[in-house]
This record gives C-alpha cells, structure tokens and sequence, in this order.
C-alpha cells in the first residue's frame, strides 16, 4: 500500500520530472513548421525524367513524396520498376536525395522518395519526431500506395527500396515483413543493431550522460501526456556530448553540404528527446535472416556512426548479400567520386534484380568492387 507520504513524494518526482528546467540541454518545444513554399514543392521536367510533388496517407496524416518518372532507359512500352526511397535520423528528402532520383530515372527506374511524419514536406506534429516504429509504418504506407496507385505508371510487380543511414535499417526491415512482395533492396551506410549503437555511446558519454538522455526521454513523454509541447535534443554535435549524433569537424562539415540554403518546414537541429528510450531496441539485424529478396549494402570505410564492421556483421545473417565500400566518412556518400560510383552500382543491380538489360556505363571511380558474400 502506498502512503501518502511516498504519494506525495512520487507526485513531487514527476512534476519536477515534467516543468523543472533540470538539464539544460533539453530544448523546449513547440516547434513550429514553415509551410512556406521551397524548391522540394515543385515539380521539374528534365532531358532525362520528370518529377511529380504528390502526397500519400499515412496513419490519419499525409506524407509528401517526389515521384521520380523515366524518359530513357525501357523498352518501348514498358513501364519502369518503382524505387521506393527515405533519408536517415532527423533527415528529409530536399538534403541530397533528389541526387539519387535524377540517376534512378536516369538507369530508367521511377522512384518514391518521401518524408517521414513530422518532417520536411510531410503533415503531422509534433515536428521532429525521430521513432522508429512510426517510420517503419510511413514506409510500409509507401509501399501500399504504390502497389495500389501507381499501377498505371509503374511496374508494381517489381518494387525496390533503398534506404540510407536510419532509413538503411528501415528499408531492411520492411523487407524482411514483405519478404517476397520486395525485389531487391539497397542499404547504404545503415543502421542495423542499436544494442551495438548503445554500447558505443556508453564508451563514448558514459553512463552520466545516457542517464540523462534517458531522464530527457520520460520529460518529453510526460510533457505530451499532459498536453505540453515536446521536448527537444540537437540532432548533432560534437562528439560525446548530449546529441543523437556526435560528430567530428569533418563529419560535421559533410552533413551539411548537403543541406539547401532554405530547407523544407523550417528543419532546425533538433529530434524529440524520447528517442533514447527506443532507439537501442532498435535492431534490423535480428530480421535479416528473413530477407527474401537479394540486398546491396554500401558501407564507408571510414563511418564512425554506422562501422564497416557492424555492416559486415549485417551482410553475414543476409541470405543474399553483397557489400560494395567506399573510403569515406558516412556522411561523404552524398556527393562527388563516391556518389557517381555508387549511384551507378544501384542502378546496375536494381536494373538486374528487375530483370532490366544491363546499361553500359564506365566507372569514373578507383573504389573497391563489390565483394559477393556467401
């Protein structure tokens, strides 16, 4: 039986758990979306594809996406497989995606490229809220949209995803649920095991400080339970500090070229706090082993985020793997040498997984080949 003065105390707990300004770092919301019109709002007729602004539902919300259509690359009458595509943690489509668009379209592939929830282009609030479960359910909403309305553009008897960081873990879950339904997927430098992340950031912040993330999680949820606006840490920051991704100078200046001066809803650095309490359940690799379709993995050599080890651990459990590298920081795959030479490898097994003829096409690139893995 529970006293009153134990009451009282617990009551004490909470509210202070709630309103009391007990960590700094800890960045009150509301945060408020820009609807204000960007470049990622509008469509684009180029030589070699056209790009549609459509929306799509997802649980009770809208999610907005690019649909990227071929000009090239098919047989006459023959309509293009669809690529069904999401950026990583606390990303959007207008940060270096539409790069990836261009060349799909360009090896005659249509692609889905969308924004989660609460983020870039697409509804819902509050803004920023970084979760995997929810993401898991706006791509398997991507892909019932496809399947069931986009069947007069595309071929929906061959869907492909690719993901990228986060959105590698998902698009390699979502394979795994709909095993046979995907025809290949792309994983580029992802995030497979948030039980190994979590015993990173242990060695690297220590248990202070993951203590705190923890405490900043339950503030932010008991905030939302009482109707108070959502809670906040910096997306990035240096390493070993209270962020959800520490990184270097150099880590730090890759990540933002690929941002646009003006980027879609107001993005600001900042994830909802309550991420720490779900991202180190987290873990793709456990669901590997029921991938059904063939998977390419792209890992840096350099990745301190998502290591080259972790994605060879990845690549072992996969049934049908392949794992191609690049040297590069985990953020330098958006952009130059790395981004044509690997462009050109998901083009090249996408097209093959499809049953598309190969297209010729000379790397520009010294990076190490594709290394098939039993």
């Amino acid at each position: 039986m529970i006293t009153s003065r134990v009451l009282t105390y617990l009551v004490v707990a909470v509210a202070g758990l709630v309103v009391l300004p007990w960590d700094t770092d800890v960045i009150p919301g509301p945060l408020p979306r820009d609807a204000s019109q960007t470049e990622a709002d509008a469509p684009q007729n180029a030589a070699t594809y056209t790009r549609e602004v459509i929306y799509f539902p997802c649980s009770g919300e809208r999610c907005q996406a690019w649909l990227y259509m071929p000009k090239q690359g098919l047989a006459p009458g023959r309509k293009p497989p669809i690529v069904i595509a999401a950026h990583g943690l606390g990303a959007q489509k207008d940060f270096g995606l539409a790069a990836y668009g261009e060349r799909f379209a360009a090896g005659g592939l249509a692609s889905l490229i969308f924004d989660y929830r609460t983020f870039g282009g697409s509804d819902g609030e509050p803004r920023h809220w970084v979760s995997p479960k929810r993401h898991l359910q706006d791509w398997q909403s991507a892909f019932d949209f496809a399947v069931s309305q986009l069947g007069g553009k595309v071929d929906t008897s061959k869907v492909l995803l690719w993901g990228t960081s986060f959105g590698g873990g998902h698009a390699l879950t979502t394979a795994a649920n709909l095993r046979d339904n995907i025809t290949a997927v792309v994983a580029q430098v992802p995030f497979t095991d948030g039980k190994a992340a979590f015993a990173k950031n242990v060695k690297e912040r220590g248990y202070p400080r993951i203590a705190r993330a923890v405490i900043a999680a339950l503030h932010d949820m008991l905030r939302s339970a009482i109707n108070m606006p959502a809670a906040y840490y910096p997306l990035i920051g240096e390493p070993g500090m209270t962020n959800f991704m520490g990184l270097t100078q150099d880590e730090q200046e890759a990540y933002y070229a690929k941002h646009p001066a003006k980027k879609q809803g107001g993005w600001r650095n900042l994830g909802r706090c309550r991420l720490a309490l779900e991202a180190s359940a987290y873990r793709p690799i456990a669901l590997l082993p029921q991938i059904t379709a063939p998977v390419l993995f792209a890992a840096a050599t350099k990745d301190q985020l998502c290591p080259l080890d972790g994605v060879k651990a990845a690549v072992a459990v996969t049934p049908n793997a392949q794992l191609v590298t690049v040297d590069t920081n985990h953020f330098q795959v958006y952009s130059g040498e790395a981004l044509e030479y690997l462009s050109e490898k998901y083009v090249e097994f996408f097209r093959q997984a499809a049953g598309l003829p190969a297209q010729v096409a000379a790397s520009s690139s010294n990076e190490e080949q594709p290394q098939d893995v039993e």
